[in-house]
């Protein structure tokens, strides 16, 4: 659930459509065949061997090859993982479809047709991509009598393939005139599908030939049983594929798909040379699903997206229509720059009644009333509860989850919430012992051995004993499933054609992501190491990961030049996604890539211009006049730049004022080898117009510390309690390797500024308007509402009070060094406490609902005052504990 952000952010690109369809229900054809699926990851092939149909196809084979035949086309079931798509509306009483992504990363759809024997329902047959196209097999005559054996890919006639190359080739230059003149593109496309529809009526008249020699050679039934060892090596990524392959049919559709799946394989292995040759031998367009799949992967690695839509289309034409189809197809024209076309691939997904959760989510966030808003955050919410710091963390949904009353998402219990639909176990099937099922929301996942099936809308299917989980629940299995990943991905890094299949590339983003999370950031450098920024389709949140993790690793140009090649790729071009740029922006200025960041902002102005793009470009500029006509002071851990109209003396005031609080700060952070910072001191005017927009904030820390000081000549304890918050930053940076999350940065930045009163945040909030330990990172790093981040200052504050008083000094210093041990934040927490996240959480409650009062401070150290009166302040003792103070801590914000 944590990548529905990714999903909406695509939809914000290109809008959405007006209103949605209901949530398709779970047909009774889906339902025997997610019941078929479970057999067949318990008990394997010979489970399914009793529930073919009388009329099945495959019953007319040996009764020792059946178990092999399904085997071969489903692929082993061990480590596989399951996912039921939706398919269109026609065929939800007669098939259901399954995503399965094999071990190695091999994917298939493999479609279940299903036909009623008497009560019972029963497998027609069993189809998958490599296959030549049986669309009328789904809407079969009353006997159901088997279609007629498919045509060999090698019987396309010359004509036949000259006519479909010429109706590909005016398709992209088709879609190309739709950029520059929809009416020229539209009728260019409108003469491709004259030519393509002429290219198939030919190879049909052709036809009865090669149906009548394939029928002489396979007896009238397809038989991919002799593929079963190249299956089995392909799906477990072993060095046995290549005896496999010598030792596989050369001819007819089981030669064909052991060719075929060669080629999946060196896609992923980029033997790019190789999968064009076994492509041409298919004719163009093909009536096998899998070939034109590939061909749309190829075109996309070889930088073609024109091609890769043609492609695409074809697949789709093909059939069985499902969303998961149109999902990576709309990927596809995302990359091409089509925004219109992949609008309206999108919209099929709502049409239909998809059941994926992430097309609600994506819904909710671009909703234009408050009204549409509820509805499809509900309707999403319902399918699937997504994490708590996930929405928060998108940005989009911040307003409806703080604000709606009587809100269903409450992002101040201490738990992730758990729920299922009022329709669980109401059609339940039955699975073999041992098996683990978890229901949330409408969601369901079920663990068989070491395989999984994931059945969105499931919910009514849930077998007994199945367990209601909240959100948490799926993160911690996917991070689970991520890190089984990393030794291979790690071993071998994934090769950029990886990328090309989704359950593949989403396996690769998810172990990326979960190493990064643990602060494992040579993994996540030699992860990512078989990418570079030319490569279409990799997601660009790799490329930031990675720069990321080599700047921790103190290879920083390495870093930069990563980020600069990003910014000129003509992947990044092509996609016109301002979010993106936006981001490539800011990490760019980072490494003080001025002019680079400022182009960067310009292009995703151009593309969604908003106020935010102009603020930062001003605020780069502006960084660049402090790196360049600021005058500099140095001291022993500080370098100083300040304004040419301020005397010296000031910066050298602030030095001193820097390094005393260095010293006394060691006491709560401990650096031992406390590297030099710059320092920038502007003017209070420049500061709130030029970075802040506000005045409620007085200073910030992205890497240098940033202060309204210019002018300031008695540093006095509220002047000094800002200094002290942003080394407090600087400090907490350096002793954990910037590793620290965001709450425990500012709550013990304010916790150790010198003022007289800190703020309580349970009397100054309800409780549920307080926020939970689990999202204030989240608040602090992604939301834009004010009031929102004001809260979550105080609620770090308040926390680190309780973590002193219930841990004492040491508590914070536990955490500290958990950070910089690059345990994750949650960890860190739980080994401090001794318990887990939510009975922490609960535990902060409790002490809260005692201690609302405010928090008195005595002041350490005045740097306004001579030294008779600096010992006689000191002589009172240092800052401790006592009450808060019902407003927010100068510091970050403005008390």
């Amino acid at each position: 659930m944590r990548h529905f952000v990714a999903a909406a952010v695509v939809l914000c690109v290109l809008g959405a459509g007006e209103g949605f369809a209901d949530v398709r229900r779970v047909s009774e054809a889906e339902r025997a065949a997610v019941q078929l699926a479970a057999d067949y990851l318990g008990g394997g092939a010979a489970a399914l061997v009793d529930d073919l149909a009388a009329s099945s196809p495959l019953r007319k084979l040996a009764a020792p090859a059946i178990p092999l035949e399904i085997e071969t086309r489903l692929g082993p079931p061990a480590g596989a993982e399951w996912r039921l798509v939706t398919v269109v509306e026609a065929l939800k009483h007669k098939a259901a479809a399954f995503e399965i992504s094999y071990p190695s990363g091999i994917d298939e759809t493999a479609f279940f047709e299903m036909v009623k024997e008497g009560e019972a329902w029963k497998i027609h047959d069993l189809r998958i991509m490599a296959m030549p196209s049986a669309r009328t097999a789904f809407f079969p005559a009353a006997e159901n009598k088997p279609a007629p054996p498919p045509v060999e890919a090698s019987t396309a006639t010359p004509a036949v393939q000259w006519a479909g190359g010429i109706g590909i080739v005016l398709a992209a230059i088709g879609l190309a005139l739709m950029r520059k003149s929809g009416a020229a593109g539209r009728l260019v496309y409108l003469l491709c599908i004259g030519i393509l529809a002429g290219a198939i009526a030919l190879m049909m008249r052709e036809a009865p030939a090669a149906k009548a020699e394939v029928a002489a050679a396979d007896d009238g039934q397809v038989r991919l049983a002799p593929l079963i060892a190249l299956r089995r090596a392909l799906a477990a990524g072993t060095q046995d594929a290549a005896s496999a392959l010598a030792a596989a049919p050369q001819r007819g559709i089981a030669g064909d798909t052991a060719r075929l799946w060669k080629a999946q394989w060196d896609l992923n292995q980029m033997n790019l040379a190789e999968v064009k040759r076994t492509l041409d031998a298919f004719p163009a367009p093909s009536d096998v699903p899998l070939v034109e799949m590939l061909r749309a992967r190829l075109a996309l690695v070889e930088n073609k997206p024109e091609r890769a839509v043609v492609a695409y289309e074809n697949a789709i034409n093909a059939g069985p229509g499902r969303d998961s189809l149109w999902s990576e197809m709309s990927q596809a024209l995302m990359a091409g720059g089509f925004d219109e076309m992949a609008k309206k691939n999108l919209t099929r997904l709502i049409d239909i009644g998809s059941r994926e959760p992430n097309v609600y989510y994506a819904k909710a966030s671009l909703s234009d009333t408050a009204e549409e808003l509820d509805t499809a955050l509900e309707k999403a919410w319902d399918l699937q509860p997504a994490s708590r710091d996930t929405l928060v963390e998108s940005g989009m949904l911040w307003s409806l989850v703080r604000k709606k009353k009587n809100a269903f998402i409450n992002l101040s219990d201490p738990h992730e919430p758990r729920f299922a639909s009022r329709d669980t176990g109401t059609r339940a099937i039955t699975v073999p012992g041992g098996t683990a099922s978890r229901v949330s929301g409408d969601y369901l996942h079920i663990s068989i051995d070491s395989a999984q099936l994931a059945v969105p809308g499931g919910a009514p299917l849930a077998p007994n004993g199945a367990v209601w989980v909240g959100a948490d629940e799926w993160t911690r299995l996917a991070e689970e499933r991520a890190m089984q990943d990393v030794p291979a991905f790690v071993a071998a890094p994934p090769a950029a054609g990886s990328y090309m299949q989704p359950a593949l590339r989403q396996r690769i983003t998810n172990s990326a992501e979960a190493l990064a999370s643990r602060n494992r950031w040579f993994d996540v450098v030699t992860l990512t190491s078989g990418v570079s920024p030319k490569s279409e389709f990799v997601p660009e949140s790799l490329f930031f990961l990675r720069a990321d993790a080599l700047q921790r690793l103190k290879r920083s140009t390495e870093a930069k030049q990563l980020l600069i090649e990003l910014a000129a790729s003509p992947a990044v071009l092509r996609k016109r996604n301002a979010y993106l740029l936006e981001a490539l922006g800011e990490m760019l200025s980072s490494f003080d890539e001025y002019d680079m960041a400022i182009k960067v902002f310009d292009r995703a102005r151009r593309i969604r211009p908003n106020p935010y793009q102009d603020v930062r470009v001003t605020q780069i500029a502006m960084d660049q006049k402090l790196a360049r006509d600021y005058l500099t002071y140095s001291t022993p851990h500080f370098e100083i730049h300040y304004p040419q109209e301020i005397a010296s003396g000031t910066a050298a005031r602030l030095g001193n004022v820097l390094e005393g609080e260095l010293k006394r700060l060691q006491t709560w952070i401990p650096v031992s080898d406390f590297q030099p910072v710059v320092v920038n001191v502007v003017w209070w005017q420049d500061f709130v117009s030029v970075y802040t927009g506000s005045e409620d904030i007085l200073g910030f820390y992205n890497g240098k510390i940033t202060l309204p000081l210019a002018g300031i000549l008695d540093f006095i304890p509220e002047i000094v309690a800002i200094v002290t918050h942003e080394l407090a930053h600087a400090m907490i940076a350096q002793a954990t390797n910037d590793q620290a999350p965001r709450w425990f940065h500012e709550g013990l930045a304010q916790r150790v500024s010198m003022v007289e009163y800190h703020a309580n945040a349970f009397n100054m909030y309800d409780d549920d308007k307080l926020f939970a330990v689990s999202v204030l990172d989240p608040v602090l790093r992604s939301s834009r509402d004010p009031d929102m981040i004001g809260a979550a200052y105080i609620v770090s504050q308040t926390l680190i009070r309780f973590i002193e008083e219930r841990y004492g000094a040491a508590g914070i210093k536990k955490l500290l060094a958990s950070y910089a041990a690059g345990d994750r934040a949650i960890d860190a927490i739980t080994v401090m406490a001794g318990t887990e996240l939510g009975a922490f959480n609960a535990a902060f409650r409790d002490w809260g609902k005692s201690e609302r009062r405010v928090f008195a401070n005595k002041i350490a150290v005045r740097y306004d005052e001579s030294e008779a009166e600096k010992a006689r302040t000191q002589s009172r003792g240092s800052l401790g504990s006592g009450t808060f103070y019902p407003r927010p801590s100068p510091g970050g914000r403005k008390p």
